[in-house]
């Protein structure tokens, strides 16, 4: 089986809006939650698509969820995120997958993809898939280009950017690599999480449009 887990419990505090949460903001004049999964409920390689919500907003989704896409009812459900972190969410959300479906667990591939990003697409989630299950897991990148520069009392160093990438989502698993009792909660990214030994076979080229919302300048992009 194949898991697409899309995070969505972030309160957006980088965007400086205090009266929206981020999953609900609009971009194009589309809520941010919608890009990634109308994306995710009609590619054919996910069986079934977790979305993880702000713990305070549950109901409105499940509500709202109903409205926007009632064909997939049976595809898409909505959980509840944790409001310490999205890696929190995330656990929480593989915690409620296993507790349902133990002996599939193991074998299942689970896609994990930020709503931040919202353009993600077909290609994206069906490479990560391909790659975990050869290399048991994966993650997108992408190659920087731009000048790197780190101050260093005062002064600004250039750093050598032919071996730097820029990590995006999609990043996928086997199910049986998750050990919750070794989760490292300070990691960024999902393969940080999982103390995973990342090279390059588990690496696939990302897309440069696959950018994240993190700040409100990024809605003008």
């Amino acid at each position: 089986m194949t898991f697409g887990i899309l995070l969505a419990a972030g309160a957006g505090t980088r965007m400086n809006n205090k009266n929206q949460i981020k999953s609900l903001i609009k971009y194009n004049d589309q809520f941010l939650f919608t890009y990634s999964l109308n994306v995710f409920l009609k590619n054919k390689n996910i069986d079934f698509v977790y979305f993880v919500v702000n713990p305070d907003f549950v109901s409105f989704f499940k509500n709202k969820i109903q409205k926007l896409y009632p064909k997939y009812k049976n595809k898409l459900i909505v959980v509840s995120g944790s409001k310490k972190s999205r890696q929190h969410s995330l656990i929480e959300c593989l915690k409620v997958i296993k507790n349902k479906y133990q002996q599939e667990f193991n074998k299942s591939i689970f896609v994990t993809h930020d709503i931040a990003r919202v353009n993600v697409d077909n290609f994206l989630i069906d490479e990560s898939i391909k790659v975990a299950k050869k290399y048991q897991f994966s993650t997108a990148y992408y190659p920087v280009h731009d000048a790197v520069v780190e101050l260093n009392k005062k002064q600004y160093n250039y750093i050598q950017r032919s071996n730097k990438y820029l990590i995006q989502t999609p990043q996928s698993f086997v199910g049986k690599l998750l050990n919750f009792s070794r989760i490292d909660y300070e990691s960024k990214d999902l393969i940080g999480m999982m103390k995973l030994k990342l090279n390059s076979k588990n690496m696939f080229l990302g897309k440069i449009n696959n950018f994240k919302i993190t700040i409100s300048q990024d809605l003008k992009k």
